[in-house]
């Protein structure tokens, strides 16, 4: 007997006659026959039966591929970062079992890693990223330059108003750390233009369109009656919400499930769902005790709980991932590489503890014959023993050599230098404190770079990555301002440009002035050979410094120091100046000339004509023809 059967026979409950007569409806075409075939069909826009059934069994499959991950997941939550992990739907509000660190290391070497990327590359304290254009010329360009400062301006705001820095430091950098992936939602908000709701590890599963990229996000998470009720409305939560909500019940959780991929029914150009390029369902799934159960509540109608369909134009699922292997969804990270020393270290503090307890308040060996007296080993306690057992010894079980603790501390420390070298943590400390003592200057990215010159090579991928994430999220964020107006009217050759994301980061600088370092080597090489080359004449010397330009060389060297493009010269003012200089030049030789034509004029008129000199003899005139010639 089926469900719907066995309801009628046993009653109705208050809602189900608008149950009875949707199922009726579906079952006069069975939607599971009639979709099956080879040819491809969609799903009717109205039939929100044979939708729902397809995102159960997606999500299903999707859970069954998060599998081959979980009880690895499980365990880097358990060793490192306990409060990161959520798998079961009830594990809202539970406080975070930390039984298993005996040692907080790995916990601590994770906080530090998040909290390095956080202030190396994604910093609140700093611009971190710069939108301009792929054709530099037009960004250099006086009022393009100011359209790009002024839009870079906008969107800082918007990410300090909108609460990404508190998403990153929270949840997506250290499930990157712990995890090898951090996840976040960027949802439009009417009041701080967009809102971040980072995902807890256990809560989604993700799939890929096969070429890397992920396009689908689903994931179940815990609703209470009230929120349900605000957020979406009476006339869409279940008949069950409705029962719960009129018995003051507000705090009752709710299963509910979120379907986030690529439309199907996609069409561009189209007003409303269709014209979504990712749509969006939200269901309930269960939580609260039904008269028809969750897989019994099929239909779009109220007292079903199809809570939402809508869609977005951009995926707005932003996921961090540290790295991934050939075609793989779920990637590995720091948390990986240090889960085996992690739990090595747990075994060692456990050994470790165990040890010094038996050595402090050892088993003791009793004989036998003092079964009857009173024993004890506190201090200035008396003890009454039999008469003729003086010599009786009482003695521990166990014998705890100091060495067995030394070499015990010694490799739990070995062990958390492996977990810090995994974690990079070295490294993150000079981002997170730069300053090192006090009294002390803060490290630049030179500094920082010649230091750690082998791990910031390292890093190299992994902030490809991260750049990968942060340009999504430019994407999303500039998307919605521009449809809320809140970019302002660009130039007319800007229409036809195209926009790019520039990292400007210290740890970007750092990666990039491990490139830096090639130039300047460059210039004391050229330097050396100017040097050597003078010995031939000046010209040698000249010769090898216009081997290099040096301004295509100041502009380059810039953009790896991360120097911001209004301290720099645009192209029309350095061609400006430069002229300005040579006009200058030009003026300053003329005058020169004038005025050295005027002392010879003047010198050249006290010389006497009418004598044999140097002057009357360039002049072609013997002497005296002159005075001949006035008389």
């Amino acid at each position: 007997m089926s469900v719907a059967e066995d309801l009628r026979s046993k009653g109705s409950f208050p809602g189900w006659e608008y149950v009875d007569e949707h199922l009726n409806r579906s079952s006069k075409t069975p939607h599971p026959q009639e979709y099956l075939g080879i040819e491809r069909q969609r799903v009717k826009e109205d039939d929100i039966v044979e939708r729902r059934r397809r995102a159960l069994v997606r999500w299903t499959s999707l859970k069954g591929e998060r599998t081959r991950q979980w009880d690895k997941w499980k365990e880097l939550s358990d060793h490192i970062l306990p409060e990161l992990g959520r798998f079961l739907t009830s594990d809202h509000n539970v406080p975070k079992n930390t039984s298993r660190i005996l040692n907080n290391t790995p916990t601590r070497m994770a906080r530090a890693l998040s909290a390095g990327i956080l202030a190396g590359h994604i910093s609140p304290a700093r611009p971190w990223g710069n939108i301009t254009l792929t054709d530099q010329d037009l960004a250099e360009w006086g009022p393009m330059r100011r359209w790009l400062y002024e839009v870079n301006r906008r969107v800082r705001l918007v990410f300090e108003i909108s609460g990404f820095y508190r998403a990153m430091a929270m949840g997506v950098l250290p499930g990157l750390a712990t995890f090898g992936l951090g996840t976040c939602i960027c949802e439009e908000d009417f009041k701080k233009v967009v809102r971040f709701i980072p995902l807890a590890m256990g809560t989604y599963a993700l799939a890929g369109d096969g070429h890397g990229e992920i396009d689908t996000c689903m994931y179940e998470e815990a609703w209470t009656v009230g929120e349900l009720v605000k957020e979406f409305g009476w006339d869409n939560v279940s008949n069950s919400v409705r029962v719960a909500w009129n018995g003051g019940w507000y705090e009752q959780y709710v299963a509910v499930l979120r379907y986030i991929a690529p439309n199907e029914e996609f069409i561009p150009g189209t007003i409303g769902r269709k014209g979504k390029q990712y749509g969006s369902a939200w269901m309930e799934i269960g939580g609260l005790s039904s008269a028809a159960g969750a897989l019994a509540q099929p239909s779009s109608d109220p007292v079903i709980g199809f809570l939402r369909d809508s869609g977005y134009s951009e995926f707005p699922v932003l996921c961090a991932r540290w790295a991934t292997t050939s075609r793989d969804i779920y990637p590995t990270g720091p948390g990986h590489d240090a889960l085996d020393d992690s739990r090595m270290l747990m075994q060692l503090e456990r050994r470790k503890l165990l040890a010094v307890s038996k050595g402090v308040n050892p088993a003791m060996l009793i004989p036998d014959i003092l079964r009857q007296g009173k024993l004890s080993t506190l201090p200035g306690d008396a003890i009454f023993y039999p008469t003729g057992t003086q010599g009786v010894e009482i003695k521990a079980a166990h014998e705890v050599k100091p060495e067995w603790v030394r070499e015990t501390r010694e490799e739990a420390r070995l062990a958390m230098e492996r977990i810090g070298q995994a974690f990079f943590y070295e490294l993150m400390m000079m981002f997170s404190n730069p300053g090192g003592s006090e009294g002390k200057q803060p490290d630049t990215a030179a500094e920082i770079a010649a230091k750690q010159q082998e791990k910031m090579l390292q890093l190299g991928p992994v902030l490809e990555n991260i750049n990968e994430f942060a340009t999504k999220l430019y994407e999303r964020v500039l998307a919605i301002m521009a449809r809320r107006r809140l970019i302002p009217p660009a130039p007319k050759e800007a229409h036809s440009a195209r926009l790019k994301i520039e990292f400007i980061s210290t740890l970007a600088q750092a990666q990039k002035l491990v490139g830096t370092q090639a130039k300047e080597r460059l210039i004391q090489f050229v330097g050396q050979v100017a040097q050597l080359s003078s010995a031939t004449g000046p010209l040698g010397a000249a010769k090898a410094v216009l081997k290099v330009n040096p301004v295509k060389l100041i502009d380059r060297y810039a953009d790896d120091v991360g120097v911001t493009p209004d301290v720099m010269a645009t192209d029309e003012e350095y061609q400006a100046a430069v002229q300005k200089i040579e006009q200058e030049a030009e003026a300053q030789k003329t005058a020169a000339a004038l005025m050295n034509a005027a002392d010879a004029a003047k010198t050249l008129g006290g010389v006497p004509m009418d004598e044999d000199n140097l002057a009357t003899r360039m002049l072609g005139q013997p002497a005296g023809q002159m005075s001949e010639g006035a008389a």
